[in-house]
């Protein structure tokens, strides 16, 4: 569903995927890739970076996570305006 607010917003993706959830789930990188990719592309955002976090699991600590940290020092420097995970559209 498109929303007319997220038009011409700069936004950066933001993947993870541990192997062991990859394996149980099948939900790749490539697949959350696509599937940001297409939301940002139907909502007319602007896509200024990707941060992928592979083999990462979610109880690793964030300053071992370095695409997240990454994104961290970008969005200090105002790099973008919203972040997208699994859909999730965070505005800053």
């Amino acid at each position: 569903m498109r929303d007319e607010n997220l038009e011409g917003k700069r936004a950066a993706l933001y993947i993870r995927v541990s192997t062991e959830e990859q394996a149980l789930r099948g939900y790749s990188l490539e697949a959350q890739l696509a599937d940001l990719e297409a939301f940002a592309k139907e909502n007319f955002m602007i896509i200024t970076d990707r941060y992928i976090d592979a083999g990462t699991t979610a109880r690793k600590k964030l300053k071992n996570r370095k695409e997240f940290q990454r994104m961290l020092s970008d969005v200090r420097v105002g790099a973008w305006q919203l972040v997208q995970k699994k859909r999730a559209v965070i505005p800053l």
